[in-house]
C-alpha cells in the first residue's frame, strides 16, 4: 500500500533574488554544488555523513548563516510504502519570498534500528518551480529521511524531516483443496523465520476485521492456512496480517480474498 502526500509552494522573487543574482560569484559557504538531479535509485546506505554537515543542519546551534531564514517545505511525500517499492520526496527551500531556485540540498537517512545518519545523494531545486526531487528513493525498512540545505551569505540553512513507513511484502494464494477447504498461504519479504502471521476474517465488506488463529513462518519464511467454508453460506472475507516491529509497520497480504459458500 503506497501513501504520498501533495503541497504546492510558488517560486519566489524580488528583492532576495535580485540580491543573489548579484553576488553569484560569492555565495558558496558550504559544499560545493552539484548537477540537478532528477532522482536518487538508492537503499540508505553508504558512509555516515561528517560532523560539519550535522552541524550545519542544526537550527539551534547557530550554525547556519544568512540574512535571511529559510525552511524545507515539502511539496510531495510518501508517508508508506511496501518493500520493493520506490518512494518520491519533494519539496523546495523557502524564505518569506518564495521558493529559491537553483538550490543544493543533500539528503540523509537513518534506518528504523539505527542510530546512524547516512548520506543517500542531492539535488538542486529547479530554476522554474524551485522544487528539488529525489524521486527514486527504495528504503528497506521504515527510514527517516532528512533533506539539508546548508545556506549562503544571503539565506540561513535549514533542514526539513519526512518518514517513510515500510511495510513487509507478503504475496499470497488462495487454493480449494477439498469440496469445502482451501489453503491460504504465501511468504513474507523480506527474511521472517519462526514469527507470527495473523489470519483475520470479516462477515460482509463493511465489517471489522477479526483475528481467527496464528500461523508460524517457516525457514523459509512461508506460511499457511487451512480454511474451512462448510457449516456457513454466503460470502466471507480473509487476508494475513504480519505484526509491526520496530524495523516494519504492520503489513497485510497482497490481496483479501472473498470466499462464498451456497
Amino acid at each position: 500500500m503506497r501513501r504520498e502526500n501533495v503541497r504546492v509552494v510558488g517560486a519566489g522573487a524580488g528583492r532576495a533574488a535580485i540580491a543573489l543574482a548579484m553576488l553569484a560569484g560569492l555565495l558558496l559557504v558550504g559544499p560545493m554544488q552539484s548537477q540537478a538531479s532528477a532522482g536518487i535509485c538508492a537503499s540508505p546506505g553508504g558512509s555516515t555523513t561528517t560532523q560539519s554537515a550535522v552541524a550545519l543542519v542544526s537550527r539551534a546551534s547557530g550554525v547556519p548563516v544568512g540574512l535571511e531564514d529559510t525552511e524545507i517545505r515539502w511539496v510531495r511525500w510518501h508517508t508508506r510504502v511496501v518493500y520493493g517499492d520506490t518512494a518520491t520526496l519533494k519539496g523546495q527551500v523557502v524564505t518569506q519570498d518564495g521558493a529559491i531556485p537553483d538550490a543544493t540540498v543533500d539528503l540523509v537517512a537513518r534506518e528504523a534500528g539505527s542510530s546512524k545518519w547516512v548520506s543517500v545523494g542531492s539535488a538542486t531545486s529547479d530554476s522554474e518551480t524551485g522544487v528539488f526531487s529525489f524521486t527514486c528513493l527504495k528504503p528497506t525498512r521504515t527510514t527517516e529521511y532528512r533533506a539539508v540545505y546548508h545556506g549562503t551569505l544571503l539565506y540561513g540553512g535549514s533542514e526539513g524531516d519526512r518518514t517513510v513507513e515500510v511495510a513487509r511484502r507478503v504475496p499470497d494464494a488462495m487454493t480449494q483443496v477439498a469440496p469445502d477447504q482451501f489453503r491460504f498461504q504465501g511468504s513474507v519479504e523480506p527474511r521472517y523465520v519462526a514469527r507470527s502471521v495473523l489470519l483475520q476474517r470479516k462477515s460482509c465488506s463493511s465489517c471489522s476485521w477479526r483475528t481467527l488463529s496464528r500461523a508460524t513462518t517457516t525457514a523459509r519464511s512461508e506460511w499457511r492456512f487451512t480454511i474451512d467454508v462448510s457449516g456457513f453460506t454466503g460470502s466471507r472475507w480473509y487476508r494475513a496480517v504480519v505484526p509491526a516491529d520496530d524495523l516494519y509497520v504492520r503489513s497485510y497480504s497482497t490481496r483479501s480474498w472473498q470466499l462464498t459458500h451456497q
